[in-house]
């Protein structure tokens, strides 16, 4: 910005006295400059501050290291100055509070526009989404993709807003009429006791999911690890649960006794024509035989995981062979030394897990030919404390004899192969169980258990068939 300045000199000789006899003279060089214009520091600024004087700080400095020069010879001139610079300094102190407060209300519009932005950016997505090509899809589609999205629902107090079912139906009301016309989005639901809302009167969101699942079969996970002692709102839950055991298709429960007690006693004697996978844990307890005997009897049945396999009295077994027969999949914790009897009769199991029970396992003696699968690990829930017993594998591994296997996982825990552990790769034992079985076992998976380089070669040198190896 082109300015008028009318520029004059004038030179000060200042005294300071320093003692009675003798004085310093100290030459400034004072440049004033009348601004014909106003001076701003942007064009929007409305023109306040009018400098009566400009100073020539440099040469100032240079007089003053000069020390020496003329005295005033206009000492009204000088006093003029002096005070037009008084002034000034007093003009610049209200024009610096004014620029602060411009700046404060310049960040605030900046502020404002900012959120302005963000608001726009995220209307422009809302737009976007109108035209989105998933909403041209089918329902068939959309509903295969929500089936996909909607895997368990976790019925918890702090989660019911990310509930899977849930939270696509209250997206819109297109999506919510397609979640009620899909009954088995709400037939998956995963309960736990200490989770579950209970300051809601009545069972509102159980209700709600029993309902819109409507007839479509249950997956239903019912944990209550820790809970002892019943509720009034948990003998509802039990009761409710039970007056739909004719739905239950998979199923696994963690209960307590009296848990068990309170949502199975009403359903023995009552058949379950479709429950094709029932897991069982009730806290480190046997099973009652009633209950046992009356899953086992369910005429599609294929899945089986229990605590405790106490092996069914000959009568018992030969009752309940064509059961047994059935079964693809045994997942069990502890058993008998019986149970070889049960597994010969499972011409159809496809899957055999077994897990250490850290008690002294029995062993015992099998041929099946029809176990495709073996997995061998520690106890599955947190309840066990105890040290597992160290010859839980070479006991398993003496006992079986599988010759249609092409899976084995053998899993360990983390203190497995710790100083002091007592748990060592049974070579030996390993080896007679290959040559016995003459499988061509083509996966082999070891996690977490102690085995050496040598054992290792060893190993995979009697396995010319496996394909995927971990270690």
């Amino acid at each position: 910005m082109h300015k008028n300045l009318c520029m004059f000199w004038s030179h000060i000789y200042l005294f300071t006295s320093y003692s009675s006899a003798s004085f310093i003279g100290v030459y400034l060089t004072v440049a004033f400059a009348c601004v014909d214009t106003p001076m701003s520091l942007t064009n929007t600024l409305e023109p306040i501050l009018r400098l009566r004087t400009i100073v020539d700080f440099p040469k100032v400095r240079e007089r003053l290291r000069l020390e020496h020069g003329p005295a005033a010879q206009f000492p009204e001139l000088l006093a003029m100055q002096l005070h037009n610079v008084e002034a000034d300094q007093i003009d610049c102190d209200a024009e610096v509070h004014r620029l602060q407060s411009e700046i404060h209300r310049l960040q605030s519009h900046i502020a404002f526009l900012q959120n302005q932005q963000h608001h726009l950016a995220d209307y422009k997505v809302c737009l976007h989404s109108l035209k989105s090509p998933i909403r041209r899809l089918p329902s068939e589609i959309m509903l295969r993709i929500f089936d996909f999205a909607c895997d368990m629902n976790y019925i918890a107090s702090n989660s019911l807003r990310t509930i899977p079912a849930l939270a696509l139906k209250n997206v819109c009301s297109y999506w919510r009429d397609l979640t009620q016309s899909c009954p088995q989005l709400w037939s998956r639901m995963y309960i736990k006791r200490s989770k579950f809302p209970r300051r809601l009167p009545g069972l509102p969101i159980l209700n709600l999911f029993l309902e819109s699942s409507q007839q479509h079969p249950l997956t239903l996970k019912v944990n209550d690890f820790w809970s002892y002692g019943m509720t009034d709102y948990w003998v509802a839950v039990c009761a409710l649960l039970n007056a739909h055991h004719s739905r239950w298709q998979k199923t696994s429960f963690i209960l307590t006794p009296d848990s068990r007690r309170e949502l199975f006693g009403g359903i023995i004697g009552k058949t379950h024509p479709i429950l094709e996978t029932f897991a069982l844990n009730d806290n480190g307890r046997a099973h009652s035989e009633t209950v046992f005997n009356q899953f086992l009897n369910s005429p599609k049945l294929r899945s089986l995981s229990v605590l405790f396999l106490r092996t069914p009295s000959k009568a018992q077994l030969q009752n309940t062979r064509v059961a047994w027969a059935k079964l693809t999949t045994l997942d069990i914790q502890s058993w008998d030394r019986e149970l070889g009897n049960v597994l010969n009769i499972c011409s159809n199991l496809r899957e055999l897990r077994i897990h250490d029970s850290s008690h002294v396992v029995p062993p015992f003696v099998t041929e099946n030919s029809s176990v495709q699968t073996l997995s061998l690990s520690p106890y599955r829930h947190m309840i066990q404390r105890r040290p597992a017993d160290p010859s839980f594998l070479a006991v398993t591994l003496v006992s079986l004899t599988l010759p249609s296997l092409s899976s084995l996982h053998i899993r360990g825990t983390s203190g497995f192969g710790r100083p002091g552990s007592n748990h060592t790769w049974p070579r030996d034992k390993m080896n007679d169980f290959l040559t016995r079985s003459s499988s061509n076992l083509t996966n082999l998976r070891i996690e977490r258990y102690p085995i050496t380089d040598s054992d290792l070669i060893d190993l995979l040198h009697r396995l010319p068939s496996l394909l995927q190896g971990f270690c």
